[in-house]
């Protein structure tokens, strides 16, 4: 069986390659951050490669991703939409936009607020990736989900 990682993966970097600019946050669960952007977008691949491989596969992953909307103009905040899903190798089941602001608006150590991102539009991890509409999971669904297995 595939990893949803691994697939995940696949679609963000078709994306890039189409030149929309994506950053990508992946969190393990154990708190181990890496971030990829345009200037270490290539070592996303190998590092969930070795990230799968490794014995310290914990099977389950968060993967924030974040598109900027539009070029801002001169002293202009950008403007970005941030989607978010939960990866296993059981799949992909994505964060509704209210779970990935409330995840992004709330700090992990403390568990307090933090001010919203005047710049962000949060969207649910379909309609940023609609790609994944076969391999993601309904969490609603009898038995964890009803989307495509990924094998």
């Amino acid at each position: 069986m595939a990893h949803g990682l691994r697939k995940i993966v696949e679609v963000l970097d078709e994306h890039a390659q189409a030149g929309d600019g994506l950053s990508i946050t992946l969190l393990t669960i154990s708190g181990q951050v890496m971030n990829f952007s345009d200037d270490n977008w290539r070592s996303l691949t190998q590092s969930v490669d070795e990230l799968i491989s490794s014995e310290a596969d914990e099977d389950t992953y968060v993967v924030i991703v974040r598109r900027p909307d539009e070029k801002p103009a001169p002293g202009k905040i950008p403007l970005k939409t941030i989607a978010g899903f939960v990866v296993s190798k059981a799949g992909i089941l994505t964060l509704s936009a209210e779970e990935i602001r409330e995840a992004i608006q709330t700090g992990n150590q403390t568990g307090k607020r933090i001010p919203p991102e005047p710049s962000a539009r949060f969207t649910d991890g379909l309609s940023l990736l609609p790609e994944l509409r076969g391999f993601a999971l309904d969490a609603d669904a009898p038995g964890g989900g009803n989307g495509s297995s990924l094998h």
